[in-house]
């Protein structure tokens, strides 16, 4: 339950900032749902910890990296990703 709870608790804190673009808060409410960590995600998809801090920090992945994640989680790339518009 402290899993669950500390998780939940992140992504309530993850504030979406100006000029965001693309945001991965889909990836992380779909490893709450399925009870993993992001070093889970790692091991699962074989990325670098230097790529799950890019994805932590919102920066651009290439392709073949959100394959790897999709096939790891057996999802599609629209539940990784999200446009999030410029605020004006």
């Amino acid at each position: 339950m402290d899993y669950l709870f500390t998780n939940m608790n992140f992504l309530y804190n993850i504030e979406i900032g100006k000029n965001m673009g693309i945001s991965y808060r889909p990836l992380w409410l779909l490893l709450v749902n399925k009870g993993l960590k992001k070093t889970d995600l790692v091991s699962l998809a074989k990325i670098s910890p230097t790529t799950l801090a890019k994805l932590s920090k919102n920066k651009s992945i290439d392709g073949t990296t959100l394959e790897r994640i999709c096939a790891a989680l057996e999802c599609q790339p629209g539940d990784v990703i999200e446009y999030v518009p410029d605020e004006k």
